[in-house]
């Protein structure tokens, strides 16, 4: 939030513009201090730099899946926003998954009267249906999921994999992986982009959306009478061009700016957290050959030489880290990217299931 602060406020400067914007980014923008590097993004953002010669830059700001992990990831958004408006840039979002903005565009959010995912960990439900996860690894928060599953009355999960993150599942119904099912995805620049199956599901599993329709027409839902998977998709897009329903849709522009938090300060250290590419979802998480790259190593304590010396620590020391009622033992490992009061601890992994927040206060 600070970074994007500066840059706003280097904006501005770059602009000279006077900014209609929230009380609270005012404040920010008082109190934030532009530094080198900040202003070399504003410039660039805005063509001033020295390797920028363009009138009217095509320029664009995204905010990721680490500032999805955010709980400050609302003000972040309306941060980015105001700058977009100030260089011309273009917003967006690189979504978590491969199908997220489709679910999003389809309406797969919860009603004015519905729960969250979170909410509904926070608050125990007696009953969860699970779809294709395995919930202390794909869940923000591994610690609220794992005990959310094993205080449940009823866990029923539809799942291709049987395993260890599933032990609370009282019913596993298996279903195919995508290779096995034909299926539409949509990008997160809105391309619609339809496959068919690789091959035939194993056995007497069957795809996903199938087992939904079953469960739907046992219990005598309406609206569930499809034959293939390309009915669904022409009753989503209702006989339109999916394209032009997309364009139409999706809008990544903020009606208003949110308010934002000034001056948060924490005397604690901070996760970070993150997924690792190879630790995504269950098919790579079982993929023997990707798992012995050396790109997929185990979670360790990463912080840079500063905080490790705060600490009174070196490179290679083992340390327990603790998040809410979790803990991980973890070994130290030098990283200066890592900011000052950070620890940077990836998720997804067994070893760090008893951990919280992705993105959170952590005690080494």
């Amino acid at each position: 939030v600070n970074v994007l602060g500066q840059i706003l406020k280097a904006m501005s400067g770059l602009q000279r513009l006077s900014l209609c914007l929230p009380p609270s980014f005012t404040k920010l923008l008082d109190d934030v201090k532009i530094r080198p590097n900040t202003q070399a993004m504003a410039e660039s953002l805005g063509g001033h730099g020295k390797d920028y010669d363009l009138i009217s830059p095509k320029v664009g700001i995204f905010l990721g899946n680490m500032a999805l992990s955010t709980p400050r990831f609302t003000e972040m958004y309306s941060l980015a926003e105001a700058i977009g408006g100030i260089s011309g840039a273009k917003g967006g979002i690189l979504p978590a998954a491969a199908n997220s903005t489709g679910m999003h565009m389809i309406g797969v959010m919860p009603s004015s009267m519905g729960m969250h995912a979170r909410a509904m960990l926070e608050l125990p439900r007696k009953a969860y249906l699970l779809l294709n996860i395995e919930p202390e690894l794909d869940c923000q928060h591994a610690a609220l999921a794992k005990s959310a599953m094993e205080k449940a009355e009823c866990v029923v999960a539809l799942t291709a994999f049987k395993s260890q993150a599933l032990d609370n599942a009282d019913v596993l119904l298996p279903i195919a992986p995508f290779t096995e099912t034909s299926g539409t995805f949509m990008s997160m620049e809105g391309r619609i982009q339809s496959f068919t199956a690789v091959a035939k599901p194993l056995g007497e599993c069957r795809p996903a959306w199938k087992v939904l329709r079953v469960l739907a027409n046992t219990l005598g839902l309406q609206g569930f009478d499809y034959e293939t998977s390309e009915q669904v998709k022409d009753a989503i897009f209702g006989g339109e061009k999916p394209s032009a329903v997309a364009w139409r849709s999706l809008n990544n522009n903020l009606k208003e700016l949110v308010d934002i938090e000034v001056n948060i300060k924490s005397d604690g250290l901070r996760r970070i957290g993150e997924v690792p590419q190879y630790e995504s979802d269950p098919i790579v998480r079982r993929s023997v050959s990707l798992q012995k790259t050396k790109y997929n190593t185990h979670p360790m304590a990463r912080m840079c030489a500063a905080q490790i010396a705060e600490l009174n620590l070196a490179e290679g020391d083992t340390v327990l880290v603790k998040q809410d009622n979790g803990s991980a033992i973890l070994i130290v490992r030098l990283d200066n990217h890592v900011a000052m009061g950070c620890v940077r601890v990836t998720a997804a992994h067994e070893d760090t299931v008893g951990l919280g927040d992705m993105m959170g206060e952590i005690t080494v």
